[in-house]
């Protein structure tokens, strides 16, 4: 549902009346977002497979304009989806395991904006890394932690080592950019990840939605 409805803005947009210049070239943009990413389901061997929820995140980015069209940025995004692993144990069967994934993704991407005035549909693509943390205890064996608390005095606890990877990523995605006059922006888009490393067995995907509220600045 989230891909037609971005196929259709794209379609849409370049049709309405023409509008003002954005005058984008030279310039840097920086927002906050809103992330949502779907539900996924990965299937690995031996009847493993890995169901992830949707969930809401946070991400934050910068770019820059090379041209009216041309933009070159990064985005750090957070999601904490809760889900249920299947694994094989050994001497058969399987266990299922319900927790929280921590994800976090660093991407580096190019986008091409069709339209000069303040409304303009996109399209991007990009490469990057993301990191991965099962939530799940790789050790029986606690890892001791002390410190001094300035009301509680010396403290001490346990903390367990969980089963984590950073892996190679890339994705591409489309949306829609509106700019307020000369220097704040909202964009909605939707983006595809995917992660490249066979070692991973069950290997997820992430569709995300994203909504920006930004700012854009000109340094000269």
């Amino acid at each position: 549902m989230h891909r037609i409805g971005i196929l259709a803005l794209l379609l849409v947009v370049p049709i309405l009346p023409g509008v003002a210049l954005a005058d984008r070239a030279g310039t840097w943009d920086f927002s906050v977002q809103m992330v949502g990413n779907l539900d996924e389901t990965s299937r690995g061997d031996n009847d493993s497979r890995l169901d992830i929820d949707s969930d809401l995140g946070l991400a934050f980015g910068g770019a820059y304009h090379a041209t009216e069209h041309l933009q070159f940025g990064v985005d750090l995004t957070f999601l904490n989806p809760d889900y249920e692993a299947r694994f094989n144990i050994d001497g058969g069967g399987t266990r299922t395991v319900k927790t929280e994934l921590d994800v976090f993704n660093t991407h580096i991407y190019g986008a091409w904006n069709f339209m000069e005035g303040p409304l303009t549909p996109y399209v991007r693509a990009g490469l990057g890394w993301t990191y991965i943390d099962s939530n799940i205890i790789s050790s029986d064996v606690p890892v001791g932690v002390c410190w001094w608390d300035p009301w509680l005095g010396y403290v001490c606890s346990a903390t367990y080592n969980t089963y984590d990877d950073t892996q190679f990523s890339y994705g591409a995605g489309a949306g829609v950019r509106y700019e307020f006059g000369e220097h704040y922006f909202v964009q909605a888009g939707f983006d595809h990840f995917e992660l490249t490393d066979d070692d991973l067995g069950a290997s997820p995907d992430f569709d995300v939605w994203r909504i920006q509220f930004g700012w854009r600045v000109r340094y000269w």
